[in-house]
């Protein structure tokens, strides 16, 4: 019962276009992990929670890539929130590695584009090594909706 409550919400969320607080995340996420965190059944919920995350950080992305340099400061900010949306996830242990991913990918993405801003030269290496990490993460998201585990994503 707990866990058709956990998804009712998280699709109710999705309905109305308004994404979970760091504090809904960590506590959805904890009311599916007291059950079995890893089991067949419990992963797609893991999987929604993140989906959902990564989808809006990815509409936040977007937003900064079309912004102007030198206003750059307070879209990257919300890039820094996002990370810290995704730290506060709990994670099962056997989704420990693939959390990390997700975070690496968030950090290089808003490094790249910091050093964008600065006008450093690593702009383009940042950006590549985000978008490398995202594809591993973006099939994980689906193997976890299957009630798989993802599989390993190296990480440059």
């Amino acid at each position: 019962m707990r866990l058709i409550g956990f998804l009712t919400a998280i699709i109710l969320m999705a309905l109305t276009a308004c994404g979970p607080s760091a504090e809904q995340l960590a506590a959805s996420t904890e009311a599916t992990a007291k059950a079995d965190p890893c089991s067949r059944i419990s992963l797609p919920a893991y999987g929604e929670v993140v989906e959902l995350l990564v989808s809006r950080y990815e509409a936040q992305a977007e937003v900064v890539a079309a912004t102007p340099r030198v206003s750059l400061g307070t879209p990257l900010q919300a890039l820094l929130g996002f990370e810290d949306e995704a730290r506060a996830i709990v994670t099962p242990a056997c989704l420990t590695d693939y959390n990390a991913a997700i975070v690496s990918m968030m950090e290089r993405y808003r490094k790249g584009y910091q050093a964008f801003a600065a006008q450093q030269a690593d702009v383009g290496l940042l950006l590549g090594q985000a978008e490398t990490i995202k594809k591993g993460v973006n099939d994980g998201i689906v193997s976890l909706r299957q009630g798989q585990f993802p599989a390993p994503i190296a990480i440059p």
